[in-house]
């Protein structure tokens, strides 16, 4: 297997997965603290939930100079959307829920955390070929 040094990533790529990493990690609290309000009224939850998702993200935005961003959360089986900043810097033209991101290579985030979990609960090896697995 061949392994190639950490500083052959350019930096940009880095900082991408780390916010895509907090962006999850802010997500992921937002559904477990709102898993635990099952008393809420429905009103009252749709107040909470937008407060709660707009405490985890705006802050991501600022620190991360991310220009704008999508967030959908499900609750009880309802889907909610929120949509923070610009499309993009230069046209300031505000996100949508028509808006398409390019994803870059934030897909690797996606792909490897599952497998790590895979691995973690001894299912597989990142060790083996992928023919292990695959036909």
């Amino acid at each position: 297997m061949m392994r190639y040094p950490a500083r052959t990533f350019e930096w940009g790529k880095r900082r991408q997965l780390r916010i895509v990493a907090k962006a999850a990690a802010a997500l992921i609290a937002v559904i477990v603290f709102f898993s635990t309000l099952a008393t809420t009224t429905a009103v009252g939850q749709s107040d909470a939930l937008t407060a709660s998702v707009d405490r985890a993200f705006r802050p991501l935005l600022a620190q991360y100079d991310i220009p704008g961003m999508a967030v959908a959360v499900t609750v009880n089986g309802q889907r909610h959307y929120f949509n923070y900043g610009a499309a993009s810097k230069q046209s300031a033209a505000p996100v949508t829920p028509d808006t398409i991101f390019e994803h870059g290579s934030i897909s690797k985030t996606f792909t490897a955390t599952p497998a790590s979990y895979a691995q973690a609960l001894g299912r597989i090896s990142l060790n083996d070929h992928p023919g292990a697995y695959m036909p």
